[in-house]
């Protein structure tokens, strides 16, 4: 306690003022007393991150299962005499009668195609750019490629060398095929982060959990993994994996929509076009499978290698506008650069 001059203390008033500060000393926190203070309040941030990491995941699991169920019925919506012809489940365990599985090299000939084209493009993503803010996409982007890839490798693979109904009805077999539809259904998670990290760059919507869309790859992975995609003609497999890519397909296409009308935003509108088209472009390859199988009499080899151009151009233009993106985002930060200078 202070005094002024002009105003001093009684004897009595200062004693009882040091009668106080004995009684109740000011308590001085030691540097080590101040650390774990420090240390505690990290630790219950890191902990309340894990839980909402956590939660998000579960989310995405959640909407992952929903949209699995959505792409199993959805085919007997569109097609519902020759989808009922055509999609009949398996859970792995083939039937002579009812299995239809192509072996020519039309087919996994397209198949090696695809995987050096997808591989290609990877590459091109992973290069377009070398500072860190454009990172996250890159990666994102190669990710989704890399999935492509490796599941027509998958595929090219089995249809080459799996040529009997009793070597498909093998856990190599299993094992492969899994790996073949599971890239299909995992690429969804890398499509929606990527989907989210454009709308970030550009300010369109709000950020999208990057835990959520990993909790969605990984759920309608697992659902692959367990049977739950596996009919007796094994290319069905793909087109309803294909099918639950619908919820980041859609999501990427309103964050470009958006874009649209924005003259500043430093993505090309013929690459917002060429975006568009190429995430939406495999959409008809669902009804056309089934009609072309029970309303025509092509071959498995004509069908699958029509079914395989349309991707190579589809997923094409999916990679040169996500590398396009990238460039944008450099473009973006270099004009920022150049506004404060």
């Amino acid at each position: 306690m202070c005094y002024s001059d002009d105003h001093l203390p009684s004897a009595s008033a200062m004693a009882t003022d040091l009668r106080r500060r004995k009684t109740f000393p000011v308590l001085k926190k030691s540097a080590y007393e101040i650390d774990c203070m420090g240390a505690g309040t990290k630790a219950r941030t890191t902990i309340h991150q894990a839980s909402l990491a956590l939660l998000e995941v579960m989310g995405g699991v959640v909407i992952a299962f929903g949209t699995v169920l959505f792409s199993q019925w959805f085919p007997f919506i569109l097609t519902p005499e020759a989808a009922s012809k055509t999609y009949l489940p398996a859970f792995y365990n083939y039937n002579a009668e009812l299995s239809h599985f192509d072996n020519s090299a039309w087919t996994y000939g397209t198949d090696y195609v695809l995987t050096i084209v997808m591989a290609l493009l990877a590459y091109s993503c992973l290069s377009a750019s070398t500072s860190l803010e454009t990172r996250a996409l890159r990666y994102r982007s190669a990710g989704l490629l890399l999935c492509y890839s490796v599941s027509v490798t998958a595929g090219g693979w089995a249809h080459q060398h799996y040529t009997t109904l009793e070597s498909r009805n093998t856990l190599d077999f299993r094992i492969l095929w899994t790996i073949c539809v599971g890239t299909v259904t995992a690429a969804g998670g890398f499509m929606g982060s990527c989907a989210s990290e454009v709308s970030t760059r550009f300010d369109v919507f709000r950020r999208v959990p990057e835990a959520l869309w990993i909790g969605f790859g990984l759920g309608t992975t697992l659902l692959c993994a367990l049977g739950g995609l596996s009919y007796q003609r094994p290319a069905c497999d793909i087109f309803v994996a294909g099918t639950t890519q619908s919820p980041p397909t859609f999501f990427l296409m309103a964050v470009v929509g958006c874009t649209m009308t924005r003259e500043k935003c430093h993505i090309s509108f013929a690459y917002k076009i060429v975006c568009l088209i190429g995430f939406i472009a495999n959409a008809p390859l669902l009804p056309m499978y089934s009609l072309l199988i029970q309303y025509t009499d092509w071959s498995l080899a004509a069908v699958n290698t029509l079914l395989h151009c349309w991707l190579m151009v589809a997923w094409t233009k999916q990679a040169l506008s996500l590398r396009h993106f990238v460039v944008a985002i450099d473009q973006r930060l270099v004009d920022a650069e150049t506004k404060q200078s």
